[in-house]
């Protein structure tokens, strides 16, 4: 029981002397965020190219196509990734100083029409 106590007490004073923020940035990490977005692509590309077996004559000879599923969806993954993080203009003035990046993109459905609507941030000035 006093172990127990102890274990407790140093769990409630470890929250309350390590900052929100601390867990914030930690959250906030983009390389993490890649590396995530890269790793459940190669993971559904991979299931996807073991899904494409089924369709094949002789699945143990196409193999490959796991690999080549999990290959695709990696790269696919990391370009979403970097998208993702990027949440930046085409062009921004920020302190002034000019930067040619590349934008973001959102996409989302017109709640009126149910049509799909695409947007791409150009210019951001901050006043």
């Amino acid at each position: 029981m006093k172990k127990m106590t102890i274990v407790l007490l140093l769990i409630t004073l470890s929250t309350i002397f390590f900052p929100a923020s601390a867990r914030a940035q930690q959250q906030d990490n983009d390389m993490l965020t890649v590396l995530k977005s890269s790793f459940y692509g190669g993971l559904t590309g991979a299931l996807i190219g073991t899904a494409f077996l089924a369709f094949r004559e002789k699945p143990g000879d196409h193999l490959k196509d796991i690999r080549v599923g999990a290959g695709v969806g990696v790269i696919i993954g990391t370009v979403y990734g970097l998208f993702k993080t990027t949440g930046t203009a085409f062009v921004e003035v920020q302190d002034g100083y000019l930067t040619v990046q590349a934008p973001s993109f959102q996409i989302g459905i017109d709640p009126e029409t149910k049509g799909l609507i695409g947007s791409v941030d150009l210019l951001k000035i901050p006043f």
